[in-house]
């Protein structure tokens, strides 16, 4: 129960500062990404740590190549696996910067991870890369910075296989912007969607030649797991008519722009649901579009109505509460900070 005690000491001092000057919310959520930050940086005896240590050691063959590349660089400075964490933990802390940047109400967003999912991206740290890659992605291509896109594209991509599929995402936003496709989005959409589930079973046939035989198989499942469309897919598609339908209701501000792409990117996320019901742990895919909920939530605060406000926060912490109290009672994913030195 670690992380709720931090999280509800937290929350109420976010709360305290909603109706305060610009200011006091800066410095609130100044103070939330160094408490993230850190929890990145000195979280040490977690699920993966001993097996990351062993990574350190002899990383060619296990790893993606952006990994390994960089467990190279850190060695060549004499460093060990800790250094990796700080790196993460600085990659971490300027992405939420830049985002918060964006609006004083991203705080609600930083204590909404907090809940879930970063216990477990604080655990599976190569996904967490290739994450946060994704998201300066996504601020590049709002200022249509398309050769800095794609740089922390193919660096996502170089962390974790799953990284691969942003690019496919990003792909399919460029296509979808096309003048003829665009005006029949609904069909481009379905379409995708029916060719992605006819190709995913022959295609994880073919990726399995060309992968780690160990790595790939650890992700295949033995059968179909029709939950996990129910447990990922299924609230993700709620995230995103709710989501649509609050921003409907919102007056306009300069973030609008930003929040379509965001739920462009989420309404092209559910082309993959056939990814949940072939691979173990698809849900870290998806997983990233809970982090992304509460981003585009926090971004619309500020132009909703009081009701709409109170409607918006409730969801998003109710749904950010549910899978983080499983996460930690079922699972025992919690912020352990012991030996952190």
């Amino acid at each position: 129960m670690y992380s709720f005690v931090l999280i509800a000491n937290l929350s109420f001092l976010w709360l305290l500062s909603l109706n305060s000057e610009d200011t006091v919310k800066r410095v609130i959520n100044y103070l939330l990404i160094i408490v993230i930050g850190s929890l990145f940086v000195f979280n040490r005896q977690n699920h993966d740590y001993e097996g990351y240590l062993r990574i350190f050691e002899n990383p060619d063959g296990y790893v993606e190549t952006g990994y390994a590349l960089l467990v190279k660089f850190i060695k060549k400075f004499n460093g060990n696996h800790n250094h990796i964490l700080m790196i993460l933990g600085l990659l971490v802390s300027v992405t939420w910067y830049r985002l918060i940047k964006l609006s004083n109400y991203l705080g609600f967003a930083l204590l909404c991870y907090m809940i879930f999912p970063m216990v477990i991206d604080i655990i599976q740290i190569r996904n967490t890369f290739s994450m946060y890659f994704l998201f300066n992605a996504l601020i590049e291509y709002s200022k249509n910075r398309k050769t800095t896109t794609f740089l922390f594209l193919a660096i996502g991509s170089s962390f974790h296989h799953f990284g691969f599929i942003y690019f496919i995402l990003f792909a399919l936003m460029i296509i979808g912007k096309i003048p003829v496709i665009q005006s029949r989005y609904k069909i481009f959409f379905l379409l995708t969607m029916v060719i992605s589930h006819k190709i995913i079973e022959p295609g994880l046939s073919v990726m399995e030649n060309y992968q780690n035989a160990r790595t790939f198989s650890s992700y295949v499942a033995d059968e179909l797991k029709v939950h996990s469309i129910i447990i990922w897919g299924l609230p993700v598609l709620m995230d995103l008519l709710l989501m649509t339908s609050f921003l409907k209701g919102s007056v306009k501000n300069k973030n609008e722009q930003f929040v379509k792409l965001i739920l462009l990117c989420i309404s092209l996320s559910l082309i993959f649901f056939g990814g949940l019901l072939y691979l173990y742990e698809f849900n870290r895919f998806y997983r990233t579009f809970f982090v992304l909920k509460y981003v585009i939530a926090s971004l619309m605060l500020s132009s909703l109505k009081k009701t709409d406000r109170v409607k918006l926060i409730a969801y998003v912490l109710i749904s950010a509460s549910l899978f983080g109290l499983y996460y930690d009672f079922r699972l025992n994913y919690d912020y352990v900070l012991f030996n952190v030195l």
